[in-house]
């Protein structure tokens, strides 16, 4: 045959290869695509400012609010949210009011990197700037340095933002992909597959038979307990491999090219094929990672990772053991829950890991941590607010524990499936919707992953790892011996059931190896026979059990499976549900998926077709644990199983607040509380019902009364206490407190901030003079002072009469604040003794100075003390006590709070801009 025919085999193969030659030799474009998040702060007034009008209607004075303005900045880029964070730049540009109603600006600026992995590059920003909605998009036009040649996009979100002061941070989160360069491939690395089962193949390129190879055993220096057998497939694009032994391949298993899947499929159980496309391949080779996660495989347990890096090797792991977990198998624990996460953590300790099983937490909306035990080592669990935040951070854990509602259950479990690290996906909720779950069945299969649930406790693999709840209390677990291997793999769709099972399969055998709860749904994401034939690859399981019940086939795909020949171990198994026949209609039980249907449905059909297919099948349930003991009996009789050496697994820790209510401990407590209790069905202010305190139409005089003094005063003493915060409440604008709280206002802080400020500024000088004014005036009366003596006294020893002077008012002109409150009391207290001693020290202050008065400091303290004292419901030795704590300057304080943070509302309201003193108010000198 001329080998120059078009037709020939010959022509194909030689054009076949130069099309490969070219393919991979001639220069192709290397996109990098970056990632980065960093802060920009807009300042337009204030001696920090970073921008500026240039140009409006009103000339450089316009406001970059009103539609054509124009304003430069020059702010400063860090990298978190605060202006003291580190700075790593500067945007400057140009800001446009483009929208005729003020609200969106067009921005046109460069971030110059001065500091950080970007230093001396920068990056070209577009777009507009609608700042009055949350986040809005831009684009990335070109940059230099390290961007030159960048496209990309951003997402810009208001962090803060003040209006009245024009100040701003903002949230740049960019996605840059640098244009495609064209420099030189290096050199291709060997593809190399690994196999640990597989002595002998046929390597075939096409049709045609390139050679064949019989492999010897051989191993790899990070894994010398395990023998692999390597082949390299240096630039093949598609390759054929043939088994020349029959050996069982039940799955699709992955290929690894540096972190991105490649397709392998089983063709047949003789035959299966890899599709390499040697672009990906090539362009993952450029990428330079060298992550290796060797770590994964465990060679005490038996079994084999699914996928790893052998430097820029390439490595097929076949897992022919079927293996889900292992003692090194790490989750990624969704929608945070505290207990199920201590009791994976307990059991991890209990099982003697030397890492917990939980790497992190994806709790939406927040991040950071949480504290939780590890045995009696206390540590800190990370939290982040997105799944592909989480599994980026923890590339090693590759099992999503989902605790998410029914509603959201199904979104996130895809999130997740779409992510290349997770493997394996348990739901946890009930009534995800059956179309969503046929959406994550048929992902999940299609991109060989493994989803149990929805509507599952989980499952465990004994000594290694455990779902969130599986299994139940720790007491349980050691009960069940499952903090070691045994010999028995089982799977059911109970949740319920599995605890049971897992206790009488402890009774009867060694124990379990590996127990799934695949869940009652119509539509579960594994099915009974996923997980035994599975099972029946892990050479540590001798025989499976499997609790199956009424309704839906999947027992049937089992009965297929066992009769062709595909399972080889022991299986027991009972499907539940036999009762439904002595019901005239239809049952639903539990779960959704168990129901009584048709005949082929029936418990009794189930149970018939496992037994015909050689399944043991007990005559009822009751007879379950005595076919399981037969079973694995005859396994130890014939040497298969050999017995397992029992452990003692380490104490687990108890909580203290467990301990505290088993009467194992003492502890004290830290704090005491007598004013108020929130235990009970409502809340009680001194053993008042809240709801007796509305009903009775009490007051705040009351409640302050309650809380304050822990006893129901008279009414004239609450109306007195109201009286007083009505009148105290404000003073003016002038006054330290409220000028206070106005400047920090306007500086723009929160009202908390404005309140403490204008809070801070109360003590001797300004409203803190009530408790001195009751304390010296009482003090006085008791002792017996003339008006002369005490006032001269006084003097004597420098201090001023507290409650007596006035800024502003005098003789002619007294407060009216202090007249209302003597006319109160002088109609109402049974004694102001003290009020009218106060009085008679005015009328001897007035003699010295006419501003000299009682003010309203020195009114409230004088009748306060008549209050405690003329009420008769308070000790002399109280009286005193609450004078000296400070009781007097609370109700000051509280009443004056309301006036402070009506000054802030107003400042806030009106929009008013930063204060700034006026130079010609200021003595300068030296």
């Amino acid at each position: 045959m001329n080998p120059l025919n078009l037709t020939s085999n010959q022509f194909f193969f030689i054009f076949t290869l130069t099309i490969l030659y070219v393919a991979y030799t001639f220069p192709r474009p290397h996109p990098k695509q970056t990632n980065l998040v960093f802060y920009v702060h807009d300042h337009f007034t204030g001696d920090d400012s970073t921008a500026a009008t240039v140009a409006g209607k009103s000339g450089p004075t316009s406001s970059i609010l009103h539609f054509g303005t124009v304003a430069i900045v020059d702010d400063p880029v860090t990298v978190g949210s605060s202006i003291d964070s580190t700075l790593i730049g500067r945007a400057q540009g140009i800001y446009v009011n483009s929208q005729l109603d003020g609200k969106g600006l067009y921005m046109v600026f460069s971030v110059i990197f001065t500091d950080g992995e970007f230093k001396g590059s920068s990056l070209e920003i577009q777009g507009s700037d609608i700042f009055t909605m949350k986040e809005r998009e831009f684009g990335v036009v070109s940059g230099t340095g390290y961007f030159r040649f960048v496209k990309g996009y951003g997402i810009m979100e208001t962090q803060f933002m003040d209006i009245a002061n024009l100040t701003a941070t903002l949230k740049l989160n960019v996605t840059a992909r640098n244009a495609c360069s064209s420099s030189p491939q290096p050199p291709l690395p060997p593809l190399a597959l690994a196999t640990s089962h597989l002595p002998c193949f046929q390597f075939r390129f096409g049709q045609r038979r390139i050679q064949k190879l019989s492999l010897s055993s051989s191993t790899h220096p990070k894994f010398p307990h395990f023998p692999f057998h390597f082949i390299p497939l240096n630039r093949v694009l598609s390759v054929s491999l043939s088994l020349i032994r029959r050996s069982p391949l039940l799955f699709q298993f992955p290929l690894i090219v540096l972190g991105n899947p490649i397709s392998l499929s089983v063709v047949r159980t003789t035959t299966f094929t890899i599709s390499l496309l040697l672009k990906n391949y090539i362009q993952s080779c450029n990428r330079n990672c060298d992550r290796d996660l060797a770590a994964d495989y465990n060679p005490s347990s038996g079994g084999f990772i699914s996928q790893c890096f052998f430097n820029r090797s390439i490595c097929i792991f076949i897992m022919a053991a079927g293996q889900l977990f292992s003692r090194t198998t790490q989750a990624l624990f969704y929608n945070y829950k505290q207990l199920p996460i201590q009791r994976m953590l307990d059991f991890d300790f209990l099982c003697g890991r030397e890492t917990p099983s939980v790497a992190g937490i994806i709790n939406p909306g927040s991040e950071g941590f949480q504290k939780l035990f590890f045995g009696q080592q206390e540590i800190a669990i990370p939290v982040h607010a997105a799944i592909e935040v989480a599994c980026a951070a923890h590339p090693t854990a590759d099992v999503f524990i989902n605790f998410a509602s029914f509603r959201s259950a199904a979104a996130s479990s895809m999130a997740a499936l779409k992510q290349p690290t997770i493997r394996v996906v348990a739901i946890i909720a009930e009534g995800v919707p059956e179309s969503d779950t046929k959406q994550l069945i048929a992902y999940a299969r299609a991109n060989n992953k493994v989803v149990i649930g929805p509507a599952t406790v989980g499952g465990i693999q004994a000594g290694a790892f455990r779902i969130g709840d599986t299994a139940g209390t720790i007491d349980n677990i050691i009960h069940c011996k499952l903090y070691r291997p045994g010999s028995v793999g089982f799977v059911s769709k109970s949740g319920g059931m599995s605890n049971e099972l897992y206790n009488t399969i402890a009774r009867v055998t060694d124990g379990i190896y590996e127990g799934i709860a695949i869940g009652g749904d119509v539509f579960p994401g594994s099915t009974l026979s996923d997980h035994v034939l599975r099972f029946n690859n892990i050479p540590q399981v001798k025989m499976m059990v499997v609790l199956g019940e009424l309704g839906g086939h999947d027992e049937y795909s089992l009965v297929k499976a066992i009769k062709e020949g595909k399972v080889t171990k022991p299986v027991v198994a009972w499907v539940s549900g036999t009762c439904a026949r002595l019901f005239k209609s239809e049952v639903q039980f539990g779960h959704a998926g168990a129901k009584s249907g048709g005949e082929m449905e029936s418990a009794q059909a189930k149970n018939q077709a496992l037994s015909e297919a050689g399944a043991v099948v007990p005559t009822s349930f009751e007879a379950f644990e005595a076919a399981i003991k037969e079973a694995f009996d005859k396994l130890v009789r014939e040497g298969k199983i050999t017995p397992v050496k029992e452990l003692t697994p380490p104490p687990i820790p108890e909580d203290l607040n467990i301990a505290i209510l088993s009467g194992k401990v003492r502890a004290p407590t830290h704090i005491i509380s007598t004013i108020s209790d929130d235990r009970g069905e409502e809340p009680c202010y001194a053993g008042v019902p809240m709801s007796s305190i509305i009903e009775k139409g009490l007051g705040v005089g009351d409640v302050i009364s309650l809380l304050w003094f822990k006893r129901s005063l008279p009414r004239y003493c609450t109306q007195f206490i109201e009286m007083c915060i009505m009148l105290c409440a404000d003073h003016g604008p002038c006054v330290s407190g409220a000028h206070n709280s106005i400047v920090t206002a306007r500086a723009g802080k929160d009202l908390v901030s404005c309140l403490v400020s204008g809070l801070l500024t109360i003590g001797p000088r300004f409203g803190g003079a009530i408790d001195d004014a009751a304390r010296y005036f009482k003090d006085a009366y008791d002792r017996s002072l003339t008006p002369y003596e005490f006032v001269e006294s006084m003097k004597k020893k420098g201090i001023r009469v507290p409650g007596i002077g006035h800024r502003i008012k005098n003789r002619d002109n007294k407060d009216k604040r202090v007249e209302l409150l003597q006319k109160f009391a002088r109609t109402h207290f049974p004694s102001v003794k003290y009020m009218e001693y106060a009085v008679e020290v005015e009328d001897y202050t007035l003699t010295k100075a006419n501003n000299l008065v009682l003010n309203v400091d020195g009114a409230i303290g004088s009748l306060f003390l008549d209050l405690l004292a003329g009420s008769g419901m308070f000790t002399k030795q109280e009286i005193d006590e609450i004078v000296e704590i400070g009781y007097l300057n609370g109700l000051f304080v509280l009443a004056r709070s309301i006036g402070l943070i009506g000054h802030t509302f107003d400042q806030k309201r009106l929009k008013q801009p930063l204060y700034r003193h006026p130079w010609e108010d200021v003595l300068y000198t030296k």
